[in-house]
């Protein structure tokens, strides 16, 4: 049931400077082999949990703590505006509508479930369907699109987010727009690359950050090809990359990683129960000894969604902590029918080196305690991407 009062830290406002990248192409352009459309696009979105225009509400959580947007486990319901200027009141584009959960036992990462419903000209009763970690405190972070309806058909693609003010308990923050990336050739001197990155900024009105940082300095040269979407325009062949670990799944214990949070108000929430829905925060790691070497985080959220409590459908993103894919992530989602031996979900998109891709992961649970409803699952992933 929802917490009985109010908790200050719930105290949310929020602007996210959204800008997204889509690959489009139909069914007929498919069959003909057309090659894909990019668009790419640039707004605001407002979330709101407080004040006269509320656009997002904790719906569900952890029974024993208070729901805000900071604790673990807590689904939040939003119908935000997103407009073309970081002014509420500027042209709306579109609506962003769906949850997000928070997915991270330290609170930093919210799971996104959600769709950019268009209402503007253009892309008028079009969506794009967005998924992902949306790592909350990080400055730059990436969701990916995983698919669309209308103009949009067949999308794919990525969004980067950047919180450009933020009020928690009426702290309030505003944080230049995200970053300007362009190519450069190897011959060109370093003074003239600085002065085509001011003069960008002040044809947008904005302030670089400024830094001596060497090392978060980088130049790419024409031939990088460091984006996803470029490689796909190019023909460029898919890379499959395949890994096995295990994925620890505790309800119960003295490091928690999956706790229930909403399900049939008549009935005992847990895992088996039709209806329960888990967030999880499980580990990853090389081998089946829960203190072996943590690869990743499996962060986002399951429900029981068969009558017999046989199937878990699965909404989670893995979220990559080692050296080789540190901060890329893949999307899961499908039927995981817990009881058979090998089962599948699917990959559906990915973030960072993993953009763009597609994919599987065959799933065999090697330990299973029912009692304290605890497992551990190894996983064999195939994925594809460029």
């Amino acid at each position: 049931m929802a917490p009985s009062t109010p908790v200050s830290m719930a105290a949310k406002l929020s602007l996210l400077l959204i800008l997204v990248a889509v690959l489009v192409i139909g069914s007929e352009a498919i069959s003909k082999g057309r090659k894909l459309k990019e668009t790419k696009m640039v707004f605001y979105m407002h979330d709101y949990e407080t004040g006269t225009n509320i656009s997002a509400i904790p719906v569900a959580g952890n029974p024993l703590k208070k729901w805000f947007i900071l604790e673990f486990g807590t689904i939040i319901a939003i119908d935000d505006a997103a407009t073309v200027a970081i002014e509420r009141n500027s042209t709306q584009i579109a609506r962003l509508q769906g949850m997000y959960v928070n997915s991270a036992k330290d609170g930093t990462d919210l799971h996104w479930l959600v769709s950019i419903v268009f209402t503007n000209k253009a892309y008028n009763g079009s969506t794009l369907e967005i998924q992902g970690a949306n790592r909350e405190f990080q400055k730059y972070r990436e969701v990916s699109v995983v698919s669309g309806t209308g103009l949009f058909r067949f999308a794919r693609g990525y969004a980067t987010l950047e919180t450009v003010l933020l009020d928690l308990d009426n702290l309030n923050a505003i944080v230049s727009s995200g970053p300007i990336r362009f190519l450069v050739n190897e011959e060109e001197l370093v003074a003239s690359v600085i002065n085509t990155a001011l003069k960008s900024y002040a044809r947008q009105g904005r302030l670089p950050v400024l830094g001596s940082d060497l090392n978060n300095f980088h130049l790419y040269c024409s031939n990088a090809g460091f984006d996803g979407s470029e490689a796909i325009s190019k023909g460029r062949k898919l890379k499959e990359t395949k890994m096995v670990f295990y994925m620890h799944d505790y309800e119960t214990g003295t490091n928690i990683s999956a706790i229930p949070v909403a399900g049939n108000p008549l009935k005992k929430w847990f895992v088996l129960e039709f209806g329960t829905i888990i967030a999880i925060d499980d580990a990853a790691t090389v081998a089946i000894e829960r203190n072996s070497t943590q690869i990743a985080r499996l962060q986002g959220m399951y429900v029981n969604s068969a009558k017999d409590g046989t199937d878990l459908h699965w909404l989670v993103s893995i979220v990559f902590t080692n050296k080789a894919y540190n901060g890329s992530t893949l999307e899961i989602q499908g039927a995981n029918r817990e009881f058979q031996k090998y089962r599948e979900v699917s990959v559906v998109s990915g973030t960072g080196l993993f953009r763009f891709a597609r994919g599987y992961a065959t799933l065999e649970t090697v330990l299973l305690d029912l009692d304290n409803l605890n497992a551990i699952v190894r996983w064999n992933l195939t994925v594809l991407h460029y």
